[in-house]
């Protein structure tokens, strides 16, 4: 009952693109992709570092500043079980124990959608805009929710939250974020363009599967960019101001 390690299915039909299976197998208890787990648990430390740290900076007085901060915290706690469940026992679990995780980032994504919309309101990017259009907006943010969540669970494929989370942040956050320094050339919302920019790295890996090596796969170099791109939107917010405290 030593330590094994093996790998299977590789494919090196491209330069520094692998598609892999690695596994140690330690006491009789098999581990897949260990590089993979390491690195989400890497990214659950620091998203939640990030997420208490935003918490308790002097922009944390603002709601849409909590509400970012709850996108860090959720952000992590899925790649935590992302790393358990998705890659480190799969070989004891089924692509349904998945689900929890990413209903939780698809949760963690929501929040950084109403924090945006939050901080244009505060920053008053719509003067004249009235309460009940608020509130069918933010209606329609948490139903544009439940239907993603709804497709995760009949598709069961991280895509389908990968799309959400590009929707929420990329679309929806960096929109309304560059509004917002447009108008008052806040630092925080400057800050959080280039962190979203960084994000976008990780597309780029996924789609081309760009790893360093079979046992260092495109999971783990994108797992560290989130890192740099998580640290980089925590400076962010905790450099955002408001016109008025909401």
């Amino acid at each position: 009952m030593g330590l094994n390690i093996f790998t299977k299915s590789f494919n090196f039909s491209k330069i520094a693109k692998f598609k892999c299976e690695y596994m140690i197998e330690l006491f009789g208890v098999k581990l897949d992709q260990p590089a993979t787990v390491a690195t989400n648990i890497a990214l659950f430390i620091i998203c939640t570092y990030c997420a208490i740290s935003v918490m308790r900076s002097p922009a944390g007085r603002y709601d849409f500043v909590k509400k970012y901060s709850l996108f860090l915290l959720f952000t992590g706690i899925a790649a935590l079980l992302g790393g358990i469940f998705s890659h480190g026992f799969k070989y004891y679990f089924g692509l349904s124990y998945s689900f929890p995780g990413w209903l939780i980032a698809l949760g963690g994504a929501y929040y950084a959608s109403i924090a945006a919309f939050r901080h244009a309101l505060a920053n008053e990017l719509w003067p004249d805009i009235k309460p009940t259009t608020i509130k069918i907006t933010e209606q329609i943010l948490m139903l544009l929710l439940v239907i993603f969540m709804v497709l995760t669970y009949f598709y069961m494929n991280f895509l389908v939250v990968t799309i959400y989370t590009a929707i929420c942040i990329s679309v929806i956050g960096l929109y309304l974020e560059m509004k917002i320094f447009s108008k008052t050339q806040n630092i925080g919302s400057k800050i959080y363009i280039w962190g979203i920019g960084i994000g976008v790295l990780v597309l780029f890996v996924y789609i081309f599967k760009l790893g360093i090596s079979p046992e260092f796969n495109h999971n783990d170099v994108a797992h560290i960019i989130m890192m740099i791109s998580m640290v980089v939107l925590m400076k962010g917010f905790k450099g955002m101001s408001a016109a008025k405290l909401t």
